[in-house]
């Protein structure tokens, strides 16, 4: 067997040989099984709501109306060109909604639900008087000319087109140590198709005031310098008291020491979870940590927060330990804040 087969390998290879279509409940064409047409079959735990051979297609999250309509999200991208964690070139997102309780469902577009970078980062929380706000990589928000234009300076213009999109930012691989000797973690995978590898660095907040017709996007500026850093894992929220609070992770490197090649992750490079916190409206914001071992033995990130009745706000964090050199410990830890995000409780194991 080819042991250097990677995901995007295999998923190619399975589309290729046709596997899918031999197993029934996965339609050979696009997208939506049953449609209209079957509004009164029972439902089943194992129905394939969505396939498009040849596109990859990840539904991260769900809503659910007031009058019962679900929807879900789905990003799509076409696995013929670079495509992955690091970045999309050809994209087709839609929604599917299910009036009755999920035993149909109809396709739609809707930006205000799949204008989140990989369908998961930077979910919107909502204010009092109805705003909505997220806080997501600043990366992923760049306007299309300004993508546009960084490929082409740095001779990558071949990875254009008008649905690229990236959550790290493309260099070409030739400036990696350069990257490394600034403190930047670079990131690379497949995809780069050998031309490229990335850095994750950045926050933006992105306002909407229309119910996600339409943003603005405000740069987050004053913060100490991470070799890497990530927006909020999931959405953004607005404590009793009106703060604005989202858990975002990085390795935390304020002298800009060079970064490693490798250990993302790792005891060579633990990652730190960290609450942004803004008191006055997204006019300024302060980083709080919530969980970070820099000896190496714990490595916390992808943290969701949620504020519980009393005020609370419980934080849920993935988890890498190191204290067995044997066998690596990836079991959540959860910790809690009772003052609005400023102070954390010591992350135990859940």
């Amino acid at each position: 067997m080819n042991q250097d087969i990677n995901r995007r390998t295999f998923l190619r290879a399975l589309t290729a040989s046709s596997i899918a279509r031999s197993f029934p409940g996965i339609p050979n064409r696009n997208p939506v099984q049953g449609g209209n047409k079957r509004k009164n079959a029972p439902s089943k735990r194992d129905s394939t709501l969505y396939d498009r051979p040849g596109w990859c297609s990840h539904a991260w999250y769900h809503r659910v109306e007031a009058d019962g309509t679900i929807l879900v999200p789905i990003q799509s991208c076409d696995m013929r060109f670079p495509y992955g964690d690091f970045i999309r070139t050809e994209t087709d997102d839609l929604v599917l909604s299910s009036s009755d309780n999920g035993r149909s469902w109809s396709t739609l577009q809707d930006l205000s639900l799949t204008a989140f970078p990989w369908g998961c980062y930077g979910l919107a929380g909502r204010t009092s008087s109805g705003t909505l706000i997220s806080i997501v990589c600043a990366d992923y928000f760049v306007p299309a000319e300004e993508r546009k234009a960084h490929l082409e300076r740095y001779g990558l213009s071949e990875f254009y087109t008008p649905h690229t999109e990236w959550l790290y930012r493309p260099w070409p691989i030739e400036m990696a140590d350069t990257l490394r000797k600034q403190g930047m973690y670079v990131f690379s995978g497949d995809e780069g198709s050998g031309r490229m590898v990335f850095s994750l660095l950045n926050y933006c907040c992105r306002i909407s005031r229309d119910n996600g017709k339409t943003w603005t996007r405000k740069p987050i500026k004053g913060l100490p310098f991470f070799s890497n850093e990530a927006g909020s894992f999931r959405n953004t929220i607005v404590t009793q008291k009106g703060v604005w609070l989202a858990s975002v992770f990085g390795t935390p490197n304020p002298n800009r020491d060079p970064a490693p090649i490798d250990g993302f992750g790792s005891p060579k490079m633990p990652i730190g979870s960290y609450a942004l916190r803004s008191k006055d409206q997204g006019t300024s914001w302060t980083l709080h940590p919530i969980g970070y071992d820099a000896s190496g033995e714990h490595s916390f990130d992808e943290t969701a927060l949620l504020q519980l009745p009393s005020g609370r706000i419980l934080a849920m964090l993935r988890h890498s330990g190191f204290t067995d050199p044997k066998q690596r410990d990836i079991t959540l830890f959860q910790c809690h804040s009772d003052d609005d995000g400023e102070t954390w409780s010591t992350p135990a194991s859940s």
